[in-house]
């Protein structure tokens, strides 16, 4: 399909699809305007280069990739980046993410501006730093393919400095051969004026291990789809979210996890902390498939209300097409900070501000510590604790390890 009829197609189905399909879903829903013309202005090129100097003189990571609002380029030679309109046939034709099935998706197929394709060679093992950076508008999808036996660890960082409403929008597809280990975490961190639309479609073939981390901290409107599916016998996928709401921010993040074959094992693990008029409509969603013997399915939601304006909806759910011999669960709970661990805390002589800095450390920590990489959890606690100290985000503190309690993990 030609680039120009992909586009009209993807046009035609965006213009057409409802927002939400899921009856439920309708009621929690998050509405964010999707712009139709992504032009920056004429100075995004000087603003964003001395942004992206900033983010990695504080960061001290050497970014492999670097996607803007004007430009797109890769230092890797294991990551290709090409204009959208320049993308071949096969890549248009075999995407995974259909502009049919999803409004949201037809509208970044519509609108990508570059597609950032990753792939890791069978055996090979990579970790790459990719950088998110804008001052303004932005579109593009992201394809990683690990090889065989591979292993690779590819980290996102997202940035913003818009001074008007501007839209970020990321489209991702994953696919993990047989045998491959994939860890994929994305830090959001964008300014008050943005809003964000992330999708993400993964698979996993036999003996493949999926780990997704996604922190949510910036933008004034999150909207996140994903769906993650075990294809592959004995194949494993966890995935685990935070988010961090303050002011009037806002978070619909709807995830499905997928036990396609036998001995499969789905996990999402979902964390959120609300302080002052924020709101987050959390959607976990669970299938069980026919015929899955030995699979292992489990949904945790667990929320923090630091105010009392603040609200959060919980919505796990689980479908079992096969009860033999699987496990499946789901849970979730909202709660303030816990007052007895705040008068534990206090009566040792910590000040009631420090005490509860210290409880909604912990809580992160539970999250941030699961991903693997130290510099990444070092930058994602820290732009956790300056939000919880300054009462706002989109900025960039300086970078320390403090107040990370790990939490011990499964050997990768």
């Amino acid at each position: 399909m030609p680039y120009s009829e992909f586009v009209k197609e993807a046009m035609q189905y965006y213009k057409s699809l409802p927002i939400e399909t899921n009856a439920l879903y309708k009621k929690y829903s998050l509405a964010i305007a999707l712009p139709d013309n992504l032009n920056c202005g004429s100075n995004a090129d000087a603003d964003l280069d001395k942004m992206i100097s900033q983010i990695s003189e504080k960061t001290r990571i050497k970014f492999d990739v670097v996607v803007t609002n004007s430009f797109a380029r890769s230092s890797n030679p294991s990551v290709q980046v090409t204009k959208a309109e320049d993308a071949d046939e096969g890549t248009l034709e075999n995407k995974s993410f259909k502009s049919s099935e999803d409004k949201l998706a037809a509208y970044i197929n519509s609108k990508a501006k570059y597609f950032i394709k990753i792939n890791t060679a069978k055996d090979a093992k990579s970790t790459l730093n990719i950088l998110f950076a804008t001052t303004g508008h932005l579109s593009t999808e992201v394809f990683v393919k690990n090889g065989e036996s591979a292993k690779a660890e590819v980290s996102e960082f997202y940035f913003s400095s818009a001074a008007e409403s501007a839209t970020i929008s990321v489209l991702h597809e994953v696919e993990c051969a047989e045998n491959s280990v994939m860890e994929i975490n994305a830090f959001h961190n964008e300014n008050e004026k943005t809003s964000v639309v992330s999708l993400c479609k993964g698979g996993t073939e036999e003996k493949a291990k999926l780990y997704l981390n996604s922190v949510y901290c910036g933008s004034n409107a999150t909207k996140a789809r994903s769906i993650l599916n075990a294809k592959g016998q004995a194949s494993r996928i966890e995935v685990t979210e935070l988010a961090f709401g303050i002011s009037s921010q806002q978070f619909d993040i709807d995830t499905a996890i997928i036990n396609s074959t036998p001995y499969s094992s789905v996990s999402l693990e979902s964390g959120v902390i609300l302080d002052d008029l924020s709101k987050c409509m959390l959607k976990g969603f669970a299938k069980v498939a026919d015929k899955t013997r030995g699979s292992i399915s489990t949904i945790v939601e667990k929320g923090i209300l630091m105010s009392k304006d603040a609200h959060m909806d919980a919505l796990p759910d689980l479908s079992i097409d096969y009860s033999n011999e699987v496990k499946a669960s789901h849970s979730a709970s909202t709660t303030p900070i816990d007052q007895d661990a705040l008068f534990y805390l206090t009566s040792r002589g910590i000040e009631e501000s420090q005490a509860r800095k210290l409880f909604i450390s912990a809580f992160i920590s539970k999250y941030i510590s699961k991903i693997s990489s130290p510099s990444a959890r070092e930058i994602a606690m820290s732009i956790m604790l300056d939000k919880l100290d300054k009462k706002a985000f989109g900025t960039l503190s300086e970078i320390t390890p403090r107040n990370i309690w790990m939490v011990a993990r499964p050997t990768r």
